[in-house]
């Protein structure tokens, strides 16, 4: 069995709750991935992907349709409000986490990378930031004390930026003790 049917019974969907744990053993072992499911070339849109002026079609046409509940009700079709969430109070802390003990490649980084380079947040949401921040640490005095005894427990130094330089190379600015390589000069730019 592969690591992603393990996971797939350890971790099983709130929608396979209909199923026993059996079925959807079985389910997950023998007929998820068969020539005959929807996941296989036997669908006819397999490998396929819609264009850019379809996707904008299918928005429109949900947005529309969409506009005619209040939110309350669009919860009520297409939420799954409260305990009948599967999210709903669930730890997802530590070794619960989705990506516990797991990395990025080097693929997935770039990509995620790219998609954020060349944006800048607008003043309107550093300002938000700033206030939900300050909101944060004013309404609760004992955060720094308790973040810092946790720190103790775990051993964890908070970084210092004493002895800390500027470096560029001309593009790119960091901060560290000690020259990160060749072309790197001091200072900010």
């Amino acid at each position: 069995m592969e690591k992603w049917q393990e996971d797939l019974i350890n971790n099983p969907p709130p929608s396979s709750s209909i199923y026993s744990e059996k079925e959807w053993s079985d389910i997950v072992q023998h007929e998820l991935f068969e020539p005959s499911s929807n996941f296989s070339e036997s669908n006819g849109f397999f490998g396929k992907h819609h264009t850019e002026e379809t996707r904008m079609r299918i928005s429109e046409s949900v947005k529309s349709n969409h506009s005619k509940y209040t939110k309350e009700e669009l919860k009520e079709r297409h939420g799954s409000p409260g305990s009948k969430n599967g999210m709903f109070n669930s730890k997802r802390c530590g070794e619960l986490k989705p990506m516990f003990g797991k990395k990025h490649n080097k693929q997935t980084k770039e990509l995620m990378a790219s998609k954020k380079r060349g944006k800048k947040a607008t003043d309107e949401t550093k300002s938000k930031l700033c206030e939900s921040h300050k909101k944060y640490w004013d309404s609760n005095p004992d955060v720094k004390r308790l973040r810092s005894e946790e720190y103790k427990k775990r051993g964890i130094k908070p970084p210092s930026s004493k002895g800390m330089l500027w470096w560029n190379d001309g593009n790119t600015v960091k901060r560290s003790k000690e020259c990160p390589g060749d072309g790197w000069v001091r200072g900010r730019r």
